[in-house]
């Protein structure tokens, strides 16, 4: 049943959190037990979503290399049996987020939604099925905004989709280059466009974090340009190099990469939270904002 429930991809609800970091609320007991409730929350939607998308690929996971041994490709539970774990998991769910407030339930619905669409329709169709990818991880950051009742800078957002996106492409890279079976046929349209689109979502990700970092009119953020440019660039050499696409959490299994997130987010809750550091002090009466 764990398995099924893909335990190993609910690092894609982190985003709920994004709201509470960048808003300067995390030393905020309650807002940290709120975010907490709605990333349980999520999590438990994400599987029960997951689940429904395997009886319904259930055919084409049976013919994949690797995903012909999920727990209901491979027969372990049938489809009865996985309906209804996938609707305990959205009951669940559902009264998680009426304990956080009600305002957050028109969100779920969207997310619901928008993975059902996904899931039945838009995963098949071009560029659509990514786009979709992006807007869910937008409702992500939303739930988590509106979970603890605090405005996010409209640039987070575009970073949020784009970062969707990125992620989206280097997956599809991964999966194309070790395409075996059957696979969905606005898969097969990526291959000779994948590349591209890998290339220009990471250039308009680091184009908004520039962007963002310069709104925000503090050193310690345009100090974390580089060591976010090196976790990203890092990152795409690998997707193209070695095919990690689909792996992206293998990457936490690289010190290089471990090591500039860390730094990049030791400069940002210097910015947020006030952490003063002496030589960007020093530093910082050399930067001008202005143009």
């Amino acid at each position: 049943m764990l398995k099924e429930m893909r335990i190993k991809d609910w690092y894609k609800n982190l985003i709920v959190f994004i709201p509470l970091f960048f808003s300067g609320q995390m030393l905020n007991p309650q807002a940290d037990a709120i975010a907490i409730v709605a990333f349980v929350s999520l999590c438990l939607l994400s599987s029960s979503v997951y689940v429904f998308n395997d009886i319904v690929d259930l055919k084409e996971d049976k013919a994949h290399s690797s995903k012909k041994k999920r727990p209901l490709a491979a027969g372990l539970i049938t489809v009865g049996q996985a309906t209804i774990i996938a609707s305990i998991l959205l009951v669940l769910s559902l009264v998680l987020t009426f304990s956080i407030r009600m305002s957050i339930l028109p969100l779920v619905l969207a997310f619901i939604a928008s993975n059902t669409i996904y899931s039945l329709w838009a995963r098949k169709v071009f560029v659509l099925d990514s786009i979709f990818i992006g807007v869910n991880f937008i409702i992500r950051a939303f739930i988590g905004a509106v979970a603890i009742s605090v405005p996010i800078s409209a640039w987070l957002f575009a970073i949020i989709f784009f970062l969707a996106l990125y992620l989206t492409y280097a997956k599809r890279y991964g999966e194309l280059k070790t395409m075996e079976g059957a696979q969905r046929a606005s898969l097969n349209e990526y291959k000779e466009v994948v590349g591209s689109f890998l290339t220009i979502s990471c250039a308009m990700l680091l184009f908004l974090y520039v962007m963002y970092t310069m709104s925000m009119k503090k050193v310690e953020y345009i100090l974390s340009m580089p060591f976010a440019t090196y976790a990203l660039l890092r990152h795409m050499y690998l997707v193209f190099s070695e095919g990690i696409g689909e792996n992206f959490g293998g990457m936490f299994l690289r010190i290089d990469f471990v090591l500039a997130l860390a730094l990049w987010a030791i400069l940002i809750l210097g910015a947020i939270y006030g952490i003063e550091f002496s030589v960007i002090k020093s530093v910082a009466k050399y930067v001008s904002f202005t143009p």
